[in-house]
């Protein structure tokens, strides 16, 4: 398994106030489920559930990044701001301008890895994973795999689709932001 695809998921509870604070040293056991934080940049920094536009444009370039003004959402391309093997990211936000869920690509022959990266990551086995074989209308057939968790207020789900791009999203359903709660820390040699 690549250690690159580990830095995807940056993991820890429920977002605090600031979008990209340092990660202090704390104890996570290894049963115990690992609730998505964001999404991690490949430089490291950590677009956190509930940033807003303004914060990620603080950060991410014009050039790397467009936002759609009438749905909100950006998108970012390309591998030099995002993990490998993700070459696309769909980042949304919601009518305040908070971020909320974030839709990657990547190449199919892929997703295996990406599979076992999340189970590592969220340590925590898929509430459901399923194949199933589609038929478009023209007859042609595409097997499928989806994955899905969800642990705390996020909701994990990565696609395979036949021999084309295959896509993770990772959804947080508390769309009530609070920044009072503290946030536990994952400790500091995590790769993500």
């Amino acid at each position: 398994m690549s250690t690159r695809a580990l830095i995807l998921i940056a993991l820890l509870l429920v977002a605090p106030a600031a979008c990209n604070p340092p990660v202090p040293d704390a104890a996570v056991t290894q049963q115990t489920p690992v609730e998505p934080r964001g999404l991690l940049l490949r430089d490291g920094y950590l677009i956190r559930w509930g940033c807003s536009r303004k914060d990620l444009s603080a950060h991410v370039s014009r050039k790397d990044m467009s936002c759609d003004k009438v749905l909100g959402d950006c998108k970012i391309e390309g591998n030099e701001i995002l993990p490998d093997p993700y070459w696309s990211a769909t980042l949304s936000f919601d009518d305040k301008g908070k971020f909320f869920s974030v839709y990657l690509r990547f190449h199919y022959s892929h997703f295996d890895e990406v599979k076992e990266a999340l189970t590592t990551a969220l340590k925590a086995p898929a509430n459901s994973d399923k194949r199933s074989t589609l038929q478009n209308g023209f007859g042609a057939t595409y097997d499928q795999e989806e994955v899905w968790w969800r642990i705390g207020h996020v909701e994990i789900e990565a696609r395979a689709r036949g021999t084309t791009e295959d896509s993770l999203y990772m959804g947080w359903l508390a769309m009530a932001y609070d920044a009072s709660k503290p946030t536990p820390a994952l400790p500091a040699k995590a790769p993500f």
